[in-house]
């Protein structure tokens, strides 16, 4: 996901508005999404004690997240129901579609496992990118930026525990060939559903923040600047 432009490019550099930063959290409905996901596969994962067992660690690692996620979210202005009544692009009603299917509907846990895996997996490396975008770039939308980055703080270090929790049970309880297949469909479709809400949310953003003075200054070194660069206002 950090190699999509949207995060490379956009988050990375500066050029969210805060109209786009407010696009993105109206249409990231994963913590929501994932901690439903937990709660329906507690109980439906009951006669399999090992997965069981790691879900009801995760999600009493959980409590507390989605509180944090709205204080993100209202630092650039939103409210708990504009997120809720907010009309979902089609890379979102994507991403709510797989989480239904893997929440509900997949026969194999494994399957559903695995997407889970693929959904926590990659939280540290992001976390950790955004909040140096956050800090170097996106500070002054936020009247406490300490207190509306603390989700992505939480998640830098949690999920890396999460992760290793899934792989762990992977390694020691996913040992037949149809269970391993159905955890890699699963990690590999919600991958692909991820990338594309990402894709969804870039195409959607119209508005477009000229890179600062800072960026600028350390892409274009003292040996290499030649000529004035022209800032659009």
């Amino acid at each position: 996901m950090l190699s999509h432009t949207y995060y490379a490019d956009r988050w990375a550099r500066g050029q969210l508005t805060l109209e786009g930063m407010q696009l993105y959290c109206l249409q990231n409905r994963g913590e929501q999404l994932f901690q439903e996901a937990l709660c329906v596969l507690k109980g439906r994962s009951i006669m399999r004690p090992a997965i069981n067992g790691v879900i009801e660690q995760n999600l009493l690692d959980e409590i507390g997240h989605m509180e944090l996620w709205l204080t993100f979210t209202a630092g650039v202005g939103l409210k708990a129901k504009d997120i809720a009544y907010a009309p979902m692009l089609p890379a979102t009603k994507g991403l709510n579609e797989i989480f239904q299917y893997f929440t509900y509907r997949a026969k194999n846990l494994w399957e559903s496992v695995g997407a889970l895996f693929a959904f926590e997996a990659q939280m540290p490396a992001i976390s950790e990118a955004k909040l140096e975008a956050l800090d170097c770039h996106y500070a002054s939308f936020f009247q406490n930026f300490t207190v509306a980055s603390e989700y992505y703080e939480v998640h830098r270090e949690a999920d890396k525990k999460h992760a290793a929790w899934w792989l762990q049970l992977f390694e020691e309880h996913c040992l037949a060939l149809d269970d391993r297949k159905a955890a890699l469909r699963g990690a590999y479709n919600m991958a692909t559903a991820l990338v594309d809400l990402l894709e969804g949310i870039h195409r959607a953003d119209k508005t477009h923040r000229t890179m600062d003075i800072a960026f600028l200054a350390q892409r274009f070194s003292a040996a290499t600047y030649q000529q004035p660069i022209a800032i659009n206002a």
